[in-house]
């Protein structure tokens, strides 16, 4: 891990923990966190040797009960685990109205997807109040729990500003920020209050170590802490801001292929992976997504429909199956866009009845087994971070079903080679063509690419923790990170396709 021998003590945050909190007749009940983050932390918390705490939060009112029961105690868990209760009303103005309605809309430059946003006094407030003292919170919590030979890692946009909150209180433990959204351009970035992508960028760049999980989102950093006076050298990945040098990698992510093959072979997901096959003769093409317009799903539909139109022969025998997990349903657009999408799914059933069938709720066994049988998978989203549906399908699909992939998420770098993929994930021709391809592909064709596929998913090493502690342990000696710098282009895509 270091050269100075013994592992470092590891905190890590992050909003979500490993496990959703109720209170029930007095008993205290954990319920799985669906949330991607979630997951691999405790996967990569589990696997280390050294000591750690996991800071994440909980509803206030909920934490004032269960100290009175004994707190909470996760079975079975390595790590301690330490809540930081935090107010609903703050909670909700800085999720929806900061994370949500800003970083979120920003790093996936959801501008030209949404109607017209502008930013109020109200939505300034809620960033000055509800979200820095939210990170605040968690920046206090991380500092009374280092110690000499402490690490820290922070985890995603909604605590992109602890970084520099912990700073007041602990100027040396080394601190290292992993981004799994992409990162804003310039561009994007401009849209939002110049108070707020100020604050971020400082934020983050209090962090010794700043992870993306592609290095497109790693450039578009640097563009933009350019931009407020950063000194960049891209020949080594590092910035000097305010006296401070950061140093920025990026970390694919990786899906645990154990765990996901595992609830593929459940029964239940078993069931759906018949009960596809039984719906209808022709192909079947699937996606699993939150509902979501970073996830595109409105344009994934309008594809499909353009390629019945060209191809007569597939009415009444293709079927569409969406399993669509509701999200932020409090926030405006999100409630637009899902709207949207079930209105235009209506109409194009209206016109090729029955071609498109969509499941709504969080289930990732049937998601599992409706992809287990896909002769098409669809990841079409507007921009990702990495994008671990799309890894998931790879693992579980035994038909050698073609992954139709975006090429602006971040598993484009490592499975574009494989793929069909879609250049411009906005313009509907470009998915068509994209999905009519694939319609039509060879069998012989198919099983290359899924072989190509399953290789690159099934031997690559998520280790997130291990990289980042190991670049830390050198950054802490006046050492440049173990991980290389690769500038860009990306080599995983095709030439001519990039950001």
């Amino acid at each position: 891990m270091r050269s100075m021998g013994r592992p470092p003590h590891v905190v890590t945050a992050s909003i979500r923990g490993p496990a959703r909190v109720r209170l029930q007749e007095g008993l205290v009940e954990y319920e799985r966190e669906p949330s991607s983050v979630s997951n691999l932390i405790a996967r990569e918390l589990q696997e280390m040797a050294a000591s750690s705490n996991w800071v994440a939060s909980i509803d206030q009112q909920i934490a004032g009960r269960l100290d009175a029961l004994g707190g909470i105690a996760i079975p079975g868990a390595r790590y301690q685990l330490t809540m930081v209760p935090l107010d609903a009303g703050n909670m909700d103005l800085a999720y929806d109205r900061v994370a949500t309605r800003m970083l979120w809309y920003a790093n996936h430059d959801l501008w030209s997807d949404l109607p017209p946003i502008r930013y109020t006094h109200e939505d300034l407030a809620a960033f000055r109040g509800a979200f820095q003292t939210i990170n605040q919170q968690y920046a206090r919590a991380i500092s009374v729990l280092c110690h000499r030979g402490s690490f820290v890692i922070t985890h995603d946009y909604q605590l992109a500003t602890t970084p520099a909150f912990l700073r007041k209180w602990d100027p040396h433990t080394p601190v290292a920020h992993m981004s799994y959204t992409p990162f804003a351009d310039t561009s994007s970035l401009s849209r939002l209050p110049p108070e707020v992508s100020l604050a971020v960028c400082q934020g983050m760049l209090a962090a010794d170590l700043i992870g993306f999980t592609s290095q497109r989102w790693a450039e578009h950093f640097l563009s933009c802490v350019e931009s407020i006076g950063g000194e960049v050298d891209r020949s080594v990945g590092s910035v000097e801001y305010s006296g401070r040098r950061s140093w920025v990698r990026s970390y694919p992510v990786w899906v645990d292929s154990t765990e996901i093959l595992r609830r593929a072979s459940s029964e239940q997901s078993a069931l759906w992976a018949a009960r596809a096959r039984s719906m209808r003769p022709g192909p079947i093409i699937v996606r699993g997504d939150r509902l979501d317009p970073a996830k595109n799903a409105l344009r994934g539909f309008h594809a499909f429909e353009t390629v019945l139109e060209r191809m007569p022969e597939l009415r009444g025998k293709a079927q569409y199956i969406a399993c669509l997990v509701p999200s932020r349903g409090t926030v405006p657009e999100y409630k637009w866009y899902g709207s949207q999408v079930l209105k235009e799914v209506e109409r194009i059933n209206r016109r090729f009845p029955g071609s498109i069938r969509i499941y709504i709720g969080d289930d990732h066994e049937r998601a599992l087994g409706l992809l287990s049988r896909a002769d098409v998978v669809v990841v079409n989203s507007v921009l990702d971070g990495m994008n671990l549906i799309a890894e998931e399908a790879v693992l579980v699909n035994n038909v050698n079903g073609v992954l139709v992939l975006s090429a602006k998420v971040g598993c484009a770098d490592f499975l574009g080679e494989g793929a069909v993929l879609v250049a411009d994930p906005r313009d509907v021709q470009s998915n068509a063509d994209a999905l009519t391809t694939a319609l039509t592909m060879s069998l012989a064709e198919r099983q290359r690419r899924a072989t190509t596929l399953r290789a690159a998913v099934s031997e690559a090493e998520s280790r997130l923790f291990r990289r980042l502690l190991a670049d830390l342990g050198r950054i802490q000696v006046g050492s440049r990170p173990e991980t290389p710098w690769s500038p860009k282009p990306v080599a995983g895509l095709p030439h001519g396709v990039e950001e």
